[in-house]
């Protein structure tokens, strides 16, 4: 191996530096109260905006839920009348199904 592969490629090359002191420092903003006033009814509104957007999504959520849970219960309900042997278990299956109404909602 060569010695000049050891040494650093650039000047700085794995040191850390500061940066450099602003030549012009920022003046600080002016401390209005309308500016305050306009922060808060700008973050009241985001918090609006934010608890809308939860609930929809929430609401989305359980919807989508209970649609899977009753497409669940409608093939569970024809996957029993399928297995009828003849019309007539067919309808005593289907008056059986809605006297326990353990396969529709509500």
């Amino acid at each position: 191996m060569y010695a000049k592969n050891r040494l650093p490629m650039y000047e700085g090359d794995s040191f850390i530096h500061t940066s450099p002191a602003p030549s012009h420092p920022q003046p600080a903003p002016p401390h209005d109260a309308n500016i305050v006033l306009d922060l808060e009814r700008v973050e009241q509104r985001a918090r609006e905006l934010r608890s809308k957007t939860l609930r929809g999504l929430l609401g989305r959520a359980f919807a989508w839920i209970g649609k899977k849970l009753q497409q669940a219960r409608r093939s569970e309900l024809e996957d029993y009348l399928s297995r009828s042997s003849n019309l007539a278990d067919l309808e005593r299956r289907l008056k059986e199904a809605e006297r326990e109404g353990r396969f529709l909602p509500g």
